[in-house]
């Protein structure tokens, strides 16, 4: 735990939770500084708690909004932004993004800048705070997506060795590896009660739409409080059908039903495999199998947006 202005939580009303290894932190000391400056120049006293790895840190925000802080900042990536995210379930505390991950997904959708100096000043200037929904299953909040298939597959294969040996590669190596010799899976799916056999290499359930809002990869930003999850059946069996399906996504034609199918889903979703239990991924974390529930949440938490 690092802390400023000699305080503790309890006489604070600023957290922010700081991933010192996230992606894009190329100076610790720098962003720490830069955090420091805006929040004494807007006269807020605060806390730094650097994360480790194995601790709770959702258990960590939830106590510290339970104790009188009424702003969360997250320094780091999704995975971050995921852990914060469900301390701040039940709260009207608001979250507050510093985007120094690598992918950044969640603050590109939000619309967040993605330099630290503008970051703090949207969170600490002129703003709205917005109502995210998240996708709750197996005990946990997720915001982007949760998916079962060649990601699940490959996320669940790579070895902590190989991430941090090899970084995205060593996961990029996996998909490629399943795509070229992935079989299809049979799936029973029940989508707001209305039931639905499938045959997939992927089912990918996302808070918002693909490839519609380039170059963000998620978005726009209003599909993540529109109270609703996006599912998408694939089954492409090589390459050139995944080519196929995400020119036609980018260009927004759909591709042919045998490669891709997108469900719309408000209340909630169970898949099952058949024959045996597939892993499943949410937010990028290899966390569950199948059978699983995915619950939609509409507004389950606050982040600060422009």
């Amino acid at each position: 735990m690092v802390r400023y202005l000699y305080t503790t939580v309890s006489e604070t009303d600023t957290l922010i939770i700081l991933n010192p290894v996230a992606g894009s932190v190329p100076d610790r000391d720098n962003l720490l500084k830069i955090l420091r400056d805006r929040l004494a120049a807007a006269g807020r006293s605060f806390v730094v708690h650097e994360t480790r790895e194995g601790e709770d840190l959702a258990a960590l925000v939830r106590t510290a909004c339970e104790q009188g802080i009424d702003l969360v900042i997250a320094a780091g990536g999704d995975g971050t932004i995921g852990d914060v995210v469900n301390g701040l379930i039940g709260t009207d505390v608001p979250l507050g993004i510093i985007p120094v991950g690598t992918g950044n997904l969640l603050a590109r959708a939000a619309g967040v800048p993605l330099r630290p100096e503008e970051a703090m000043d949207l969170i600490l200037g002129e703003h709205r705070k917005v109502g995210i929904d998240t996708m709750f299953a197996a005990g946990r909040h997720f915001v982007l997506n949760i998916s079962t298939g060649i990601s699940s597959r490959s996320i669940h294969d790579t070895s902590v060795k190989e991430k941090r040996r090899f970084g995205l590669l060593a996961y990029v190596w996996r998909v490629v590896g399943h795509i070229l010799g992935f079989k299809s899976y049979r799936f029973d799916l029940v989508l707001d009660g209305y039931a639905r056999t499938v045959d997939a290499t992927e089912l990918l359930v996302s808070n918002g739409p693909i490839m519609t809002d380039l170059p963000n990869l998620l978005g726009p930003a209003e599909t993540f409080s529109d109270g609703r999850i996006d599912v998408y059946v694939i089954n492409g069996r090589s390459a050139w059908d995944y080519l196929v399906i995400i020119l036609r996504t980018i260009f927004r034609r759909p591709p042919r039903d045998e490669l891709l199918i997108h469900f719309p889903v408000t209340r909630s979703l169970s898949i099952t495999a058949h024959r045996r239990s597939q892993p499943v991924q949410g937010d990028g974390e290899d966390f569950s199998t199948t059978p699983i529930e995915i619950t939609v949440v509409p507004a389950a938490v606050r982040v600060i947006a422009p």
